[in-house]
């Protein structure tokens, strides 16, 4: 049974069935996501979660690059300050299906992603309904078919539709699976190579899993049609060998990736106990997840239908299959429940880092093998009374459990007896479909009907905002984002809101800023940020809670403000206005929204001191972490910003100290509570107001009578920049919680003068860039003694450098910054940006190509010679 292969049959029309299994699944999702308001052709919405947030900046990026801005390719300025895409294209952009993209208005973006997932979900069920008739020709076309749609429409694929990038891999597993048992048969390695090939390329984080499950499934059925050792060894190498060709032929794509990989995310480090935790409590809740309907995101998305439940353990107790194979698939199985309940398999199969959002991401490898058994077991044809009696003790064991645990899995009783009627009604046709074959279509029926019920209650779950959000949005930002980005001069830009969770506007308007979200992102630029009272960390940056300081210091030329407020359902968020810049100069104007241009800002280059220690930067003082860098970038020793002295008044609240930490409590509980402070400030002078994260959730915050809605992912203390309009400013915090803990609560004036002194002598040492592209800048900059061209703009390896037209090396400046060491005098300091890896990657997949093309060839003439 572990190669169904040898008898197969040619037949007539074998396109028919999965194209039919196709047809079905596309009108069935269409429905069901126009049922539950996800369908973007028809008036749903797509937006939500990490589509919006991020993928749709993405394919805006994907768009520039295609349609002319190949320079950004490698290495983008649009990367929040600036970073390496590699593992951008890697993970996001390499599937063939996204050129379908290109045909689709920018602004019409999310109904191009919708239909990339329809068209992908569709191709899934049918790709499958293909592999179980190559696989098993004994099974009658409409189990096919059923099979088919259950694992285009599987639990998995509609709790996780929006990762769309990871439905390539969906979609190839049965055709790789098909072409690896053409490869144990010892028929042509060209089908596996190129295949397993493209699953790698298409996203190598689902083909990290795939490659994975075909080792696991090699070895066991190596196992199973063991003969003898010079067999065993040569379907060993045979596999081995067109696998690594694969890997070989891939490398154009996985050695920038890997660098890319060993750059950035490979240094974010997560704690694993709260992992730990959350997999222990969801434990008891996953056998619910085989009743249809079931949505759970902390749970393994599991649900493959009842009639897959059913052939599957009758599988098991099928006594016509060598038990040595049902061991093994058991085998098999039961590895993959493992990985549901270990850390450590479960780490395996996420490349040993935890996954964020969206955990047991492998679970969809168990529910095609699930799908796999149960085929075995219909094709086989074989239902005795005994089977059934297992089969019936098992799904009462089953039952009985979820009716235990159904309050902590939200399961009604209704569903568990709609659960138990559906399960007796497909034994009943199972067995009578024997005498009466007919009876297959409606078992069909049945399945569709089932997994259309269980759909729409899970796409309901990823309804977003409206749908038409995103298209005003865009067209508003267009104009805006046009005017402003156009009186920039090589500055960056910012802004104070935002559509959704989404950071990567600068992909979309093609600007450099700061704000960014990417699993690829580099750690450590977002630790320096967060030291700065940036909210940032690990995959983000988002600049909410900047100072005109880290405004100058980053070269930030343009702030965008509005006057417009948070609108969710409209998927609109403004995280306070930057009063403290209101004073600068307007440059552009929209309706709502006001650009205005910063004085100071510095060039994305200027003259530094050669060395400076870094300081351990402090996890409450953020603007004394300002002052010490731009001191220490700038050589002197200024103070910025002038500490205010508070008078605190209480409403039904008092605070303590221990330790590290204060805490504001509530002294009657069931009361209001709220403190106000009060400081003496210089009217017209900007003051920045630092609060702990602690308050940003956890109480209501207004200052002067204004209630302030900052950006509430921050992960250390955040300032809110004001400008007072009277000598006194007072900051009222209400509280939510009875008790808050915090390290800082402070307000400081900024001194404008000491700041432009400072801005004034770094830009006298400024770089003067005539060349600015993603992968070549170019400018003068002249220098009064020995110094280093320090850059915000983020260190990669990738870069090089020349200065008067010879090489220079590059450093790290502030560890984490491209920087060049320049003596007295004026100089042109060019950089130029090749992507790391491309190259050998390039010349080793060419050698993974002639490889195949040599082995076939020798191969063929081999063969012949035998015959």
């Amino acid at each position: 049974m572990w190669d169904g292969l040898a008898n197969m049959k040619k037949q007539r029309g074998a396109l028919a069935p999965w194209l039919i299994t196709s047809l079905i699944v596309a009108m069935m999702y269409f429905v069901l996501s126009w049922r539950a308001g996800t369908n973007q052709l028809v008036g749903g919405s797509i937006l939500s979660g990490d589509l919006s947030q991020q993928y749709l900046s993405f394919f805006q990026y994907y768009r520039h690059v295609l349609f002319g801005g190949f320079d950004q390719m490698g290495y983008s300025l649009s990367n929040g300050m600036g970073g390496l895409m590699a593992g951008n294209w890697a993970y996001y952009l390499l599937s063939p299906f996204n050129l379908i993209t290109l045909i689709f208005p920018a602004t019409h973006l999310p109904e191009a992603l919708y239909v990339l997932i329809w068209l992908k979900i569709s191709l899934a069920g049918g790709a499958m309904t293909w592999l179980l008739q190559k696989w098993l020709p004994k099974l009658h076309t409409s189990y096919a078919v059923a099979l088919g749609i259950t694992y285009g429409l599987m639990s998995f694929i509609l709790n996780y539709q929006s990762n769309l990038m990871w439905l390539d891999g969906i979609v190839l597993l049965p055709i790789v699976m098909w072409a690896m048992l053409q490869l144990l048969r010892g028929k042509s390695w060209v089908p596996y190579t190129l295949i397993l090939t493209l699953v790698m390329i298409c996203n190598y984080y689902m083909g990290y899993m795939i490659a994975a499950f075909l080792v696991l499934y090699f070895i066991l059925y190596s196992i199973d049609e063991f003969r003898d050792w010079p067999d065993f060894v040569a379907r060993g190498l045979r596999f081995a060998g067109a696998s690594l060709l694969s890997g070989l032929m891939s490398a154009v794509v996985l050695v920038p990736l890997v660098l890319d990989i060993t750059a950035n995310k490979s240094n974010i480090h997560t704690s694993m106990s709260d992992m730990v935790h959350q997999m222990i409590r969801i434990r008891p809740l996953i056998p619910a997840q085989l009743i249809s309907g079931q949505v759970d995101p902390r749970v393994p998305s599991i649900f493959v239908g009842t009639l897959v439940v059913i052939a599957a353990l009758g599988y098991f107790f099928n006594r016509t299959e060598k038990l040595k194979t049902r061991l093994l698939s058991l085998a098999l199985l039961l590895i993959f429940i493992a990985s549901t309940l270990m850390t450590s398999l479960y780490l395996f199969w996420h490349g040993f880092q935890e996954p964020q959002s969206y955990p047991y991401r492998f679970i969809y490898l168990m529910s095609f093998w699930l799908i796999v058994l149960a085929a075995r077991q219909l094709a086989s044809g074989q239902w005795t009374k005994r089977q059934w009696q297992s089969i019936g003790i098992v799904l009462a064991i089953f039952l009985v459990y979820d009716i235990w645990i159904r309050h902590a899995a939200n399961l009604s009783l209704g569903r568990l007896a709609m659960a138990t009627v559906l399960a007796l009604a497909l034994a009943w046709l199972i067995n009578a479909s024997r005498r009466w074959p007919q009876l297959r279509y409606v078992i069909v029926a049945l399945v569709c009907l089932e997994v259309g019920y269980g759909g729409t209650r899970a796409l309901q779950n990823t309804h977003g905002v409206a749908g038409d959000s995103y298209r005003t949005y865009m067209k508003t930002m267009t104009d805006v984002l046009g005017k402003a980005t156009a009186k920039t001069d090589y500055g960056r830009l910012e802004k104070t809101f935002m559509r959704g969770g989404d950071r990567g506007d600068s992909y979309t308007y093609r600007y450099q800023g700061i704000s960014a979200f990417s699993s690829n992102n580099d750690p450590e630029l977002a630790d320096l940020l967060s030291y700065m009272g940036i909210p940032a960390y690990g995959y983000f940056e988002a600049y909410f809670g900047g100072t005109q300081l880290t405004d100058s210091l980053f070269g930030i030329r343009t702030i965008v403000d509005t006057t417009r407020k948070t609108n969710t359902k409209q998927d609109f968020y403004h995280y306070g206005s930057r009063e403290d810049v209101h004073d600068w100069p307007v440059v552009a104007k929209s309706g709502a929204f006001t650009a205005y241009r910063n004085p100071n800002a510095l060039p994305l280059g200027f003259a530094s001191p050669k060395h400076f220690e870094m300081p351990n930067f402090s996890y409450v003082a953020m603007l004394d972490d300002q002052t010490w860098l731009l001191n220490n970038v700038s050589g002197t020793k200024r103070v910025y910003f002038d500490l205010l002295k508070p008078h605190v008044s209480y409403k039904n609240a008092r605070i303590n100290q221990s330790g590290q930490y204060y805490f504001l409590r509530k002294k009657n509980k069931h009361k209001a509570a709220s403190i106000t402070i009060t400081y003496p400030v210089k009217k017209g002078v900007p003051v920045y107001v630092t609060v702990g994260q602690q308050f940003l959730d956890s109480a209501t915050i207004s200052i002067d009578g204004k209630k302030v809605n900052p950006y509430k992912e921050a992960t250390k203390p955040t300032p809110l920049g004001v400008t007072p309009k009277h000598k006194t400013l007072k900051v009222k915090i209400t509280m939510h919680d009875a008790v808050i803990p915090y390290k800082t609560l402070q307000a400081n004036q900024l001194d404008q003068k000491m700041l432009k002194k400072t801005m004034t002598q770094l830009k006298r040492g400024g770089w003067q860039l005539n060349t600015l592209t993603s992968n070549h800048i170019s400018g003068t900059i002249t220098t009064k003694k020995n110094q280093r061209l320090l850059t915000t703009i983020p260190y990669t390896s990738g870069w090089t450098a020349t200065v008067d037209g010879k090489p220079a090396r590059v450093y790290r400046g502030i560890g984490r910054f491209l920087a060049v060491d320049l003596t007295p005098g004026k100089h042109t300091v060019t950089m130029r940006f090749k992507t790391p890896g491309l190259r050998i990657g390039a010349l080793i997949s060419l050698i993974g190509v002639a490889l195949l093309i040599g082995i076939e060839w020798w191969l063929r003439d081999q063969y012949k010679y035998a015959k």
